[in-house]
C-alpha cells in the first residue's frame, strides 16, 4: 500500500508547462469553490496549453467536513484523476447539502 502522503491530486492542464499554478484549498470553503469554478469556466479553457494547475487540500479547523472529504478526494486520485476531480466538483457544488 502506498503512503498517503505520496499520493498527489492530479495536475490540470499541460504538465510539462514553465508555469505551474499550485491552489490550497478547502473543500468545504465558498470561496475555494468560486475558485474551482472560475478555473473551469475561465482558466483552464484559456491556459490550458500553458498552464499546469494543481490543487492541494488545505482542510481549515472550522470546517466538520473538510478533512475526511480531502481524504477521500486523494484516495479517488488513485483510482481516477478524472473521479477525483469530478468528487472535487460535486463537493463544491453541494456544499449547503453535505454534513459532517
Amino acid at each position: 500500500m502506498r503512503n498517503p502522503a505520496d499520493i498527489t491530486l492530479p495536475l490540470e492542464g499541460n504538465p510539462l508547462s514553465a508555469v505551474h499554478l499550485i491552489a490550497f484549498e478547502d473543500l468545504q470553503c465558498k470561496d475555494a469553490a468560486a475558485w474551482r469554478r472560475m478555473l473551469d469556466d475561465i482558466l483552464l479553457p484559456r491556459f490550458s496549453d500553458r498552464v499546469a494547475f494543481t490543487a492541494f487540500d488545505f482542510p481549515l479547523e472550522k470546517h466538520a467536513w473538510a478533512m475526511p472529504a480531502a481524504i477521500v478526494s486523494r484516495r479517488m486520485s488513485l483510482i481516477s484523476s478524472e473521479q477525483c476531480l469530478d468528487f472535487r466538483r460535486y463537493c463544491y457544488d453541494h456544499l449547503s447539502e453535505i454534513t459532517a
